[in-house]
Parts: C-alpha cells; structure tokens; sequence
C-alpha cells in the first residue's frame, strides 16, 4: 500500500513492506519509459479488521488517463519517482530513501530503496504476508492489499491502512526489483484525497527504473 518525514509511518509497515524484513513486519500516526498498470490480484488477505476485496475494474494503464505529477523528482539506487505537483522535498530518515512533503498536514510521499533482507528469492507476497503476521493483533489498524500493480513490467503490492483516531490515509506500493526492496508510501489528509483522488497514479505515471 508505509515514516513520514514530518511525521513517521508506522514502523512495522516501514519494516515489512519498505526494508524487506521477512521475518518481521502499520498504518501511519494521526524513466525513459513511465507509467504504472493495474495487474493482476494476489488472493486477498484478511486485515486486522475487515478483508481485502480486489477491484473489479479492468487493468488501467494511470500514465494514459492520469496527467503525470511534476513536482521534484526523487530518486535512489534502481528507481526515480516525482513527487506531487505543488510539492517539496523534504528531509529523509536514512540514506537509502528520499521524500518530499505537501500542502497538508500530514501529506508526505516517502521513498525507500534499499537491498532485501529477506533473502535474493522474496516476493511482495512474502512481505505482505509479514506484514499480516506482525500486525495481526494491532486492534487500532484496518488495512487491505489492493488489486496488485505491474511498474513496466515489475509486480508490485498496494495496500491501504488507516488508523483509529487519525483522520490521514496511507498507501504503499512495494516492489522487488534487482535485489532490492523498492517501497512509496504515501500518507495523505482527507482533503488533499478530496482535491486529487488520483494522486498516487499520477505519481506512479513518472515512475523510472534505473536498473
């Protein structure tokens, strides 16, 4: 579907899904060729509270019907995003990822590319479902994995979360790519989903990979 910059994503969202740790595992507190398309679902995975439903809409290609962010560009080892149009850069938490900050509160994309600790052979099915193990007992946390997305080529995991008692939203988008666990994780006011619904795929229309 994940630290925010100004305000740090939930730890085991961050460890799960961003750094690749299998055996460990959140919802938030309070290229020459770009583009990003829905592929097809893993089987759903039952949330801390409710299930994961994958949409029923056909693939769409967000690079063909979403106008593509063009805010500052950040960029690591294997992968280059822009972050939202309007937005800037912002201070990040380890030298493996960059981030940018928006308009709200707590609006903060944060980019994370660092090399898999979960062994060569990982899948984003793997990591999600450590992601599930670590945060089963999380009562505060409802989460779902969204239909999976193909990045050129590349599957990638979406999960949304949401937190009791925080009114932001947090959308991760992981990847494996080269031996390297590739994680954006957007945290998102209300009103900023209102006025853009589509910021995510407008971000993931810029996406480049490196290598």
């Amino acid at each position: 579907m994940i630290q925010t910059v100004r305000r740090l994503a939930g730890p085991a969202l961050v460890a799960t899904l961003a750094l690749g740790a299998a055996a460990c595992g959140g919802g938030s507190d309070d290229s020459a060729n770009t583009g990003a398309s829905t592929g097809a679902s893993a089987d759903p995975t039952p949330s801390a509270t409710g299930s994961s439903e994958p949409a029923s809409s056909p693939p769409t290609t967000p690079s063909e019907t979403v106008a593509a962010a063009a805010g500052p560009e950040l960029a690591q080892t294997v992968v280059a995003v822009k972050a939202p149009t309007g937005w800037e850069p912002d201070s990040a938490p380890a030298e493996f990822s960059s981030a940018a900050r928006g308009p709200g509160r707590s609006d903060s994309l944060l980019l994370i590319d660092n090399a898999s600790l979960a062994g060569p052979d990982a899948t984003i099915d793997d990591l999600y479902a450590s992601f599930v193990s670590l945060n089963k007992g999380d009562k505060r946390l409802t989460y779902e994995r969204l239909p999976d997305l193909d990045l050129q080529g590349t599957p990638a995991s979406y999960v949304h979360s949401t937190r009791k008692g925080t009114k932001s939203e947090d959308y991760v988008v992981t990847a494996v790519r080269s031996g390297r666990v590739v994680s954006l994780t957007f945290t998102l006011d209300p009103g900023t989903l209102a006025q853009d619904p589509q910021l995510v795929e407008s971000v993931l229309a810029t996406l480049r990979w490196l290598g």
